[in-house]
């Protein structure tokens, strides 16, 4: 039996035009099809060319080339498609990213400096820092994320920064997590993605 992604999970679509993945939610699961959660950065026209679902777990990533079938309406928004080859695994576990407005606590070196999210994934952070930040590609930094239950400590390191808007654009990969803190931060994602799923007009 072909492996798909559990009901209820969170997962990320491959679009045309799109450089990451946007976020969406397994609604319903049947054979080899899936009712995914219209995406609500996404206009209201159907996708024509052929979508990748992605989603993670403790064996990894895993994508699924999947064909689009249809939209239903009801109960909510959905895309109904059907998978159209096996899924493919790697090791890399970076998931997709879910946009999130909040703060964290960047540790560089001896001092903290405190940041805007703009984005968050399993294995990466998007944010904004002052533009005075010492910042750098490779740098290694530890990033607190208050605004997941509980708190988490994570190390990482610049991949990119750009000045934006009066501000420092800075990507970080977050390294590998542990399980148990995977899953926390799967569970905050998807969370995060139904709340703005219910607050979207």
């Amino acid at each position: 039996m072909r492996r798909l992604p559990a009901l209820n999970a969170l997962v990320g679509l491959e679009l045309p035009g799109h450089a990451e993945p946007v976020a969406s939610r397994v609604e319903d699961v049947q054979g080899d099809a899936l009712w995914l959660a219209r995406p609500s950065d996404v206009g209201a026209e159907p996708p024509r060319a052929a979508l990748t679902v992605r989603w993670t777990s403790d064996e990894g990533l895993w994508r699924l080339p999947v064909a689009y079938q249809g939209l239903v309406e009801q109960p909510v928004p959905q895309w109904h498609v059907t998978a159209t080859a096996e899924p493919e695994r790697s090791q890399r576990r970076d998931g997709f990213r879910v946009p999130v407005m909040g703060s964290v606590t960047l540790h560089l070196g001896q001092v903290a400096w405190s940041a805007r999210t703009v984005d968050l994934s399993e294995g990466g952070l998007r944010c904004r820092l002052p533009l005075d930040a010492p910042v750098r590609p490779d740098r290694e930094v530890l990033v607190s994320l208050d605004l997941v239950e509980r708190g988490l400590t994570l190390p990482g390191e610049v991949v990119r920064y750009h000045e934006h808007e009066g501000a420092l654009d800075v990507g970080l990969r977050l390294d590998p997590p542990s399980e148990q803190v995977a899953e926390q931060l799967r569970r905050f994602l998807l969370a995060e993605q139904i709340r703005q799923r219910n607050a979207a007009p």
